[in-house]
């Protein structure tokens, strides 16, 4: 990333078995002021906010174009780092500066530019939040409550033979029970088991499936 970008490097401390680095605290010397998800957050309750978000996004994704155009190269997936540089809203100021370097190096490009948009879209916005509210209160300065409510809609279809496709109906039929109330979030569980991404114990009231 361009130095100007990432916090100026106060100094090291050598240990036995490792480096210690000390980098700026950019919220203690002014540069920034907010998270990338804090500006999220205040974009959501005021459209003022929006083109600040605009600046900051803008420059998230020249400075990630930048870095693969710069030093991309192909290489065995195993010589990657097996973590993400983790390119996310609470490692992300504004002023634009980015932190957390623990696992920097040689992170795949396509990889890191979905970490930034699944976090935006599903972690940042609903997941960490719900789930994990101490997390979330830690690592934003507001931690704003959110305004995102995840809506899961699977559309598919199965050519089945007439006797699956008679097994299938029945046993929908006889789980949902008399009035169809018996089990009437079935879809949504059905749905839950499709995709197998998201532990079903930890949804609450506000998440909605529909399959």
């Amino acid at each position: 990333m361009p130095t100007q970008c990432v916090p100026a490097l106060d100094g090291q401390v050598a240990l036995p078995d490792r480096h210690l680095l000390a980098y700026e605290d950019v919220f203690a010397t002014g540069r920034c002021e907010l998270l990338m998800g804090d500006v999220i957050a205040l974009a959501d309750r005021d459209p003022a906010l929006l083109p600040r978000l605009d600046r900051l996004v803008d420059g998230v994704c020249a400075d990630l174009r930048a870095a693969a155009e710069e030093t991309g190269r192909r290489v065995p997936l195993a010589d990657c780092v097996p973590t993400q540089g983790d390119p996310t809203e609470p490692n992300i100021a504004d002023p634009l500066c980015w932190l957390d370097f623990e696992f920097a190096g040689h992170n795949t490009a396509v990889g890191e530019a979905v970490n930034l948009l699944w976090y935006s879209m599903t972690l940042g916005g609903w997941f960490v939040p719900d789930c994990q509210p101490d997390v979330y209160g830690r690592t934003l300065h507001l931690a704003l409550p959110p305004q995102t409510r995840p809506r899961i809609d699977v559309r598919y279809s199965w050519n089945t033979g007439p006797g699956r496709g008679a097994a299938i109906t029945q046993a929908l039929n006889g789980l949902r029970g008399e009035g169809g109330t018996a089990m009437e979030e079935i879809h949504d569980f059905l749905a839950l088991r499709i995709l197998g991404v998201i532990p079903a114990a930890r949804l609450n009231g506000h998440a909605s499936c529909s399959c």
